[in-house]
């Protein structure tokens, strides 16, 4: 969900991937709010790994500074000067360092103004629209098997696998640029509508079909989770190209979209907003709701709503992390608009619910509180609930609110790590030692996996201390491209990963940049400049006591 009161009922999720056969990532992309909209872009690099890559960046960053300081009326006229504009800085980067001579980038762009989506393209990087489970390629690739399949000499399917597939026709940076192209029309965009903006990477590596498949698994996805599966298809179709995917995805209709719609298409609407905004909750965890009724049905993800004399509920399946004694869940208001519940699932992952009523965190419940002690702070419109040390002896954790007349309740069941052991005087199961801790989730009465630890018996209270570090490996040319993620997870070759919230900003210099948004830190590295292939990047973290990440990069040897 967008933070702010005008954008509230769309959301953006996007990722980029090297792929699997360059040395380099030539995508780019970027979404952000100006005068002109909500504006999403995707531009993918041409002219080698260097040329490429600044080209694509110098693209999306034209875009956004041009738009950001310039309104137009028209929506289609700004996604063309834009286009225009990033076009002149290319060709003047070219004359400024000659070596960058021939590159350029595809581009596809997306505005959302007054409930309206707006579309333009250059190139052959595509916008998908998902609707009622069909999937629509709202853009024309400028190519040269496009020209083909225009003049009947060979079918869209040839096309996918002709091997002139990837010569293009038109592209930012050449002198000869045409502009970019843009519907005539905008559309008006529906509850449950999912519009995609690609590179080629990934609309030549994973068929329409798929893509659907994946992107329109609302409920059993979250939105990054499904963009970064239609990533990791792509890859595992072969990876060929770098890969860049954006989700921009409605949970309501906006209110003033379709107003000369039919009365068939007003109440559907109208008549469900409630239900389609269920369907697209971000799902942070899965849940129980035996408190208020007995009755279960529905899917393997959630049970859906459940509605009975003025009470909601929402059934999930799984169950909370309760590890090493503590964990939390994070509300955040959205400015009276709805609010984000941040949990962490029994397998260490951080998601979100989005909830789309206008609550006030002050005025949720959490039950039961006969059951354990939580502790209560403010951060920055946030409240957290931190369950304490004692042994959780409730299955469900429940958050309860009203809105207007009716009851809306959350429950989240909770696998408690000690539960099945008889606790001790000092709170470890009897049959532990003083100097060993239970670091695995209890399944099997047969199964106890135990550290050990020769701490003193006071140390053994403490909560253990997470790491703030690590370390990559990079070639010692092209780019790379580096993330920092909020979320408690195994780390990867070129991700990391934090259990605290990320402080938005950017940072920029000789021979690294970052722009962090509060979930995820995206670092781009020029490897060649790293000062003696070795240098040290500081991330800083929000509501850690000041405490900062620091990201090691290091040349391969």
């Amino acid at each position: 969900m967008s933070d702010t009161k005008q954008f509230y009922y769309c959301n953006v999720e996007g990722n980029t991937d090297v792929g699997c056969k360059r040395k380099a990532n030539e995508d780019w992309y970027g979404h952000f709010e100006c005068k002109n909209g909500l504006v999403s872009v995707v531009c993918d690099g041409m002219g080698g790994h260097v040329g490429g890559a600044t080209a694509s960046h110098l693209a999306v960053e034209t875009i956004q500074d041009f738009l950001e300081r310039n309104f137009f009326d028209d929506p289609r006229k700004a996604i063309i000067e834009a286009c225009n504009t990033a076009n002149a800085a290319l060709l003047q980067r070219t004359q400024e360092q000659p070596d960058l001579t021939g590159m350029g980038a595809t581009c596809v762009m997306l505005i959302v103004r007054d409930g309206k989506v707006y579309i333009g393209s250059i190139g052959d990087s595509r916008v998908y629209l998902i609707r009622s489970k069909t999937i629509t390629q709202l853009t024309k690739d400028q190519s040269y098997v496009q020209m083909l399949v225009d003049a009947k000499e060979i079918t869209k399917e040839q096309a996918e696998h002709h091997p002139r597939k990837n010569e293009i026709l038109n592209a930012i940076g050449l002198p000869t640029m045409q502009p970019a192209t843009v519907l005539s029309d905008p559309i008006n965009p529906e509850a449950g509508d999912i519009f995609l903006l690609c590179s080629d990477g990934l609309s030549g590596m994973v068929p329409d079909r798929e893509i659907l498949k994946i992107a329109s698994n609302q409920v059993g996805m979250t939105q990054r989770e499904r963009v970064n599966t239609l990533i990791q298809k792509a890859r595992k179709n072969g990876g060929h190209d770098n890969i860049t995917c954006l989700l921009v995805e409605f949970s309501i209709t906006p209110p003033s979209a379709g107003r000369n719609s039919s009365t068939k298409d007003k109440l559907i609407r109208y008549g469900i907003p409630s239900l389609a905004a269920v369907l697209l909750l971000v799902f942070g965890g899965y849940a129980l709701w035996k408190h208020l009724h007995s009755e279960e049905a529905g899917s393997d993800y959630v049970k859906g709503m459940k509605r009975q004399n003025g009470v909601s509920v929402l059934q999930f399946n799984d169950t909370i992390a309760y590890k090493n004694g503590r964990t939390y869940i994070e509300i955040e208001e959205h400015k009276g608009l709805g609010a984000h519940v941040y949990i962490t699932d029994k397998n260490g992952k951080m998601d979100t619910i989005a909830i789309n009523k206008p609550i006030q965190v002050g005025n949720v419940v959490i039950m039961p509180d006969s059951n354990f002690t939580a502790n209560v702070s403010e951060l920055s419109g946030r409240r957290r609930f931190i369950f304490n040390e004692k042994q959780f002896d409730s299955e469900d954790v429940s958050l309860t609110f009203k809105y207007e007349d009716s009851t809306y309740v959350y429950v989240f069941p909770v696998e408690n790590q000690l539960k099945g052991f008889s606790a001790s005087e000092n709170g470890a199961p009897k049959d532990v030692s003083p100097n060993q801790r239970v670091i695995a989730e209890k399944k099997d009465p047969k199964l106890t996996v135990l550290e050990d630890n020769t701490k003193s018996q006071a140390d053994e209270t403490k909560p253990l201390t997470e790491k703030l570090e690590a370390t990559f490996k990079v070639d010692k040319e092209g780019e790379s491209i580096l993330k920092l993620i909020s979320a408690p997870k195994t780390p990867t070759e070129t991700e990391a990963y934090t259990s605290y919230a990320i402080q938005n900003g950017s940072e920029s210099e000789s021979w690294y940049s970052y722009t962090c948004d509060g979930r995820t830190c995206t670092i781009t590295v020029n490897n060649s400049k790293i000062p003696n292939g070795s240098g040290t990047i500081i991330i800083p973290l929000r509501n850690a006591d000041e405490k900062k990440f620091t990201i090691r990069v290091t040349h391969k040897k």
